[in-house]
């Protein structure tokens, strides 16, 4: 077996290839963690009376997620976003934003909440 130069080897270098110790940034100890979604959709409903506005949307947006929301009239853009921001409740399924249901805000919460909204043609 040939051992690196002199000139490379450490002051205590043993022959042989040196164990791998991990590595020195990001030690096993250290965990990552994602953030948990921005939003939750799962099976989003709603009803009114024999209208059916949203018909069991399932989606998740990660957290750090810009999220444009288009479509034609009628599609229940509007009522989702509603129910998203706490202002119409949900006939079946659950939503829940940055961790909370929907109906169930803290006030701290709804400050976080940026929505905007655009109307005419482009």
């Amino acid at each position: 077996m040939s051992r690196a130069p002199e000139s490379l080897q450490s002051p205590n270098a043993q022959s042989g290839p040196r164990p791998y110790k991990g590595n020195p940034i990001v030690t096993e100890s250290a965990s990552v963690h994602a953030p948990p979604p921005a939003i939750v959709l799962q099976e989003l409903g709603r009803r009114y009376d024999d209208v059916v506005a949203l018909d069991g949307i399932t989606l998740t947006v990660p957290s750090g997620t810009l999220l444009g929301v288009i479509g034609p009239s009628g599609a229940g853009k509007t009522t989702a976003v509603r129910i998203l921001t706490g202002g119409l409740r949900a006939t079946s399924g659950f939503a829940r934003v940055l961790g909370e249901d929907t109906q169930r805000f803290r006030r701290r919460t709804r400050e976080q909440i940026g929505r905007a909204s655009v109307r005419g043609s482009v």
